[in-house]
């Protein structure tokens, strides 16, 4: 398993979130991981509660590579 841990901006505040990413073993995971360090990905987020917000690998360029 590999979490990427995101930040954004909403409405002039700054948030953040995690998203699990399901890998065959560790080395994957590792690899998976480095993959995505420092890399933009696109959040969606509730309108109403920005605080809630989701990675979806359609969205993200590649999907999610594992």
């Amino acid at each position: 398993m590999c979490t990427l841990s995101y930040s954004y901006v909403a409405h002039g505040e700054y948030y953040s979130g995690s998203q699990a990413i399901k890998a065959r073993n560790e080395k994957k995971a590792d690899e998976l991981a480095l993959s995505w360090k420092g890399r933009s990905v696109v959040v969606r987020y509730n309108a109403s509660d920005p605080a809630m917000s989701v990675l979806l690998k359609d969205d993200q360029i590649g999907g999610f590579g594992n």
